[in-house]
C-alpha cells in the first residue's frame, strides 16, 4: 500500500493491513480505524490508470452480494454506481451484462476473499468483448444478513490486469460513518443498506483517485 500520502497514519496503516491478513470475517469489526479510503495494494498499473481515467470508459458489472449460504446479484446497486461516477466527472461508466459468480461466502480474513475475488474476476473477464476500457465489479460482503461487513471493488483492464482494486471494512472512518446495517429484516431495508455500502464504495474509488494522484512521483 502507498502511505507516501497519509505520513502520519503510516503506522497505523501498517496495523490494519496485518489485520487483514490473519484476522477472520468475525472479528475485523475491533481494532482502530484510519482515514485512508479503503486499502489499495501496491500496483505498477496504478498510475496508468490514473492518467486515463479522465477520458477512459468503464464497464461496471453487476454487484456481487455475498452472503453465508449463498451469492446475489444486484442491478439496483450496479446502476447506482453507474450512475455515481457519470455524475462525478471522475470518468466515464456504463453498464455490463455478464454477472461474475464467486460461489458462497465462506468464513476466512478479508484479506484472502479478496486475492480469491481478485483472481476470479480477472480469470472471468479477461478478454471480455466490450469497447470500455477498463472493468469494475463491486463485491458487498453480508454474512450476517443486515449487515455489511466489508466490500471489495475490483478494477481491471480488458487483459485481466489489475488496475486500481481496493477493499473497505470498519477499519476505515469512511466505511463506518456509513453505518451498514438494514433497519429491519425487509427487502427495503436491506437494498437502502446496499445502496448505502455502494454510494460509500464510489465515494472512497473517488478519494482514492484524488489521494493517489497527490502523491509525487
Amino acid at each position: 500500500m502507498d502511505t507516501r500520502s497519509y505520513p502520519k497514519t503510516k503506522l497505523l496503516v501498517s496495523l490494519i493491513s496485518l489485520l487483514l491478513i490473519v484476522a477472520p470475517l468475525h472479528a475485523l469489526d475491533e481494532g482502530p480505524t484510519t482515514s485512508a479510503p479503503g486499502y489499495r495494494p501496491e500496483n505498477e498499473n496504478a498510475a496508468a490508470f490514473l492518467d486515463s481515467l479522465d477520458s477512459a470508459m468503464i464497464a461496471v458489472f453487476p454487484t456481487l452480494v455475498r452472503r453465508e449460504r449463498r451469492t446475489a446479484h444486484s442491478y439496483a446497486s450496479q446502476q447506482l454506481a453507474v450512475s455515481m461516477l457519470n455524475d462525478s466527472g471522475l470518468t466515464n461508466a456504463k453498464l455490463a451484462n455478464k454477472r461474475v459468480d464467486l460461489g458462497r461466502l465462506h468464513y476466512d480474513s478479508q484479506w484472502n476473499l479478496f486475492q480469491y475475488g481478485l483472481s476470479t474476476v480477472r480469470q472471468n473477464l479477461a478478454g471480455y468483448k466490450t469497447d470500455a476500457d477498463y472493468l469494475m465489479v463491486m463485491e458487498i460482503l453480508v454474512p450476517a444478513g443486515q449487515d455489511v461487513f466489508g466490500v471489495e471493488c475490483y478494477i481491471i483492464d480488458r487483459e485481466g490486469h489489475d488496475m486500481f482494486s481496493f477493499l473497505l471494512n470498519s477499519h476505515h472512518q469512511i466505511f463506518v460513518d456509513a453505518n451498514l446495517h438494514a433497519t429491519d429484516s425487509s427487502e427495503e431495508a436491506r437494498e437502502d443498506m446496499l445502496k448505502a455500502a455502494t454510494g460509500m464504495a464510489i465515494a472512497a474509488l473517488q478519494r482514492q483517485v484524488e489521494e493517489a494522484g497527490s502523491v509525487d512521483p
